[in-house]
C-alpha cells in the first residue's frame, strides 16, 4: 500500500507481516540483565534534552513519531492517527476521566479503544485515550506499555531494551524526529501567543537602498516541555526560517548558559586578567565592615554561587581586602559589589579605553543582522592571572 501522509503522521500497511506473536501467547522471558553503558551513548548526540521517539505497529500499521513518557498512567493516541488508522467514533467505548496535558490544563477525551502494539516482535494489547488535543506526537505510551513490555527505556542513550526469547532487543529512539517535534510545538506556541509589545523603534535604512525596514516584535519559544528556558525569535520570519532556525538553535542548545554561573570560563592558558599594582604602592586592607541581615543573605548566595562555578575561592592572610557593597537594582533584587576603590589606586590608568558608542554603531552599517547575544557577566568567563 502506497504511504499515506498528512501533517506529522505516517503509517504503512503492513498486514501478512511475520513478526507478529501469535495473540494471547506471552514470549518466554530470560534472566540476562539489562544495563546501559557508555557504548549505548554512541551514535547519539550528547548532551541533549531530547524526548525518546520510536517507531512500532500498531493495527497493522507502521507508525512513527510514537514518544515514550514514564510520567503518566495512561497511553495516549491523537486523533489524526486514530483516523489515519482507518476507525471511526463507533469503534471507541465511553472513557469519562479527564486528562492533564503537557500545557497544564484539561483535556477531555474522545474516548477509549484497545488496539494491537508490536515492537521488536514483541506484540502488546495497549488500551490508548483518544483525544483531539494538538500535538506533534501521533500516540505515547506511558507506564502501562513499559510494564507490559517488561521494558526498560532510557531517555539518556535514547533506546528501550527488553528481554525477547532472542536475547535482549534494542530498540533506537530517532534524535532528528524529537527535535523536528519540538519545532512544531514552538511553531504552534508562536501561533497562539501575542508578539512581546516593543517600544517604537525608528525607521532605519536598508543598505541596499530598497526602501525602510524597522526592528521587529520578538516572540518567547520554550525550548523544552516544562522548562523556562526559551529563545525569543523575530515574529516576522517565514515558517520556513522560523523551522529552520529553531531546528538550528534546538541542535546547538548546549553551546547556550542560563546564568553567569554556567559559564565554563575561557582556558587560561589562552587568556588572563592581569593587575597592573604599581609595586611602591602598599597593600592595603580595609577595616572589616558589618552588613545588615538583608544584605549579609545576599553576599552569602552570591559567594556561594561564585565558589560553586570556580570564579573565586577562599584564602588565608590576604594582603589585600575589600569589603563588599550591597546594592538594590531596579527590579527588586540585591546587586553584590566589592569596593576596590584602594586597589584602583594602586593600578595605573588604562591608555587605551573602549571605543565610544557611535564607533560601535558606525560598525554595524551594512549588515543585514546585528547580534544582541548576552554574554552575562563576562569577568567571570576570563580567570584572574595565579600570581594577582
Amino acid at each position: 500500500m502506497t504511504p499515506t501522509t498528512k501533517g506529522v503522521l505516517t503509517v504503512v500497511s503492513t498486514e501478512g507481516s511475520t513478526s507478529e506473536q501469535p495473540p494471547g501467547k506471552r514470549p518466554r522471558s530470560n534472566t540476562q540483565p539489562i544495563v546501559f553503558d557508555d557504548d549505548d551513548l554512541e551514535v547519539t548526540t550528547q548532551p541533549h534534552h531530547d524526548a525518546l521517539i520510536v517507531t512500532a505497529q500498531i493495527r497493522g500499521f507502521i507508525v512513527k513519531r510514537i514518544m515514550i513518557d514514564q510520567g503518566s498512567g495512561a497511553d495516549v493516541m491523537y486523533l489524526d492517527l486514530y483516523r489515519g488508522l482507518g476507525l471511526k467514533k463507533e469503534d471507541l467505548s465511553k472513557y469519562d476521566s479527564p486528562l492533564m496535558g503537557f500545557d497544564g490544563h484539561m483535556v477531555i477525551s474522545e474516548g477509549q479503544i484497545s488496539l494491537p502494539v508490536i515492537m521488536g516482535g514483541r506484540k502488546v494489547l495497549v488500551t490508548f485515550i483518544v483525544v483531539t488535543s494538538f500535538s506533534p506526537y501521533t500516540a505515547i505510551l506511558e507506564r502501562p506499555w513499559i510494564h507490559d513490555m517488561e521494558a526498560v527505556p532510557s531517555t539518556l542513550h535514547v533506546k528501550i531494551k527488553f528481554r525477547t526469547e532472542e536475547g535482549i532487543t534494542v530498540i533506537r529512539g530517532d534524535q532528528h524526529a524529537a527535535r523536528q517535534c519540538l519545532v512544531t510545538v514552538a511553531i504552534e506556541q508562536t501561533k497562539q501567543r501575542e508578539p512581546v509589545e516593543n517600544p517604537p523603534q525608528q525607521q532605519l535604512q536598508d543598505p541596499k537602498g530598497e526602501g525602510t525596514s524597522s526592528a521587529e516584535d520578538l516572540v518567547s519559544i520554550k525550548i523544552l516541555l516544562g522548562s523556562e528556558r526559551s529563545f525569543q525569535i523575530g515574529a516576522g520570519l517565514s515558517n520556513g526560517e522560523r523551522v529552520q532556525l529553531l531546528l538550528f538553535l534546538i541542535q546547538n542548545v548546549d553551546v547556550f548558559a542560563w546564568s553567569p554561573y554556567e559559564v565554563p570560563g575561557v582556558d587560561p592558558e589562552f587568556i588572563v586578567h592581569k593587575l597592573n599594582v604599581d609595586p611602591s604602592f602598599p597593600p592595603k586592607k580595609q577595616r572589616p565592615r558589618r552588613s545588615a541581615r538583608e544584605h549579609a543573605d545576599a553576599i552569602r548566595q552570591e559567594v556561594g554561587r561564585l565558589r560553586e562555578a570556580g570564579a573565586i575561592k577562599e584564602t588565608f592572610f590576604p594582603e589585600w581586602l575589600s569589603n563588599t557593597v550591597v546594592v538594590k537594582k531596579k527590579g527588586g533584587k540585591w546587586k553584590v559589589c566589592v569596593n576596590f576603590t584602594d586597589l584602583n589606586r594602586a593600578c595605573p590608568k588604562d591608555l587605551f579605553p573602549m571605543p565610544k558608542i557611535d564607533q560601535l554603531v558606525d560598525a554595524t552599517y551594512g549588515h543585514l543582522r546585528m547580534s544582541f547575544l548576552d554574554a552575562f557577566q563576562g569577568y567571570h568567563q576570563i580567570a584572574l592571572a595565579i600570581e594577582d
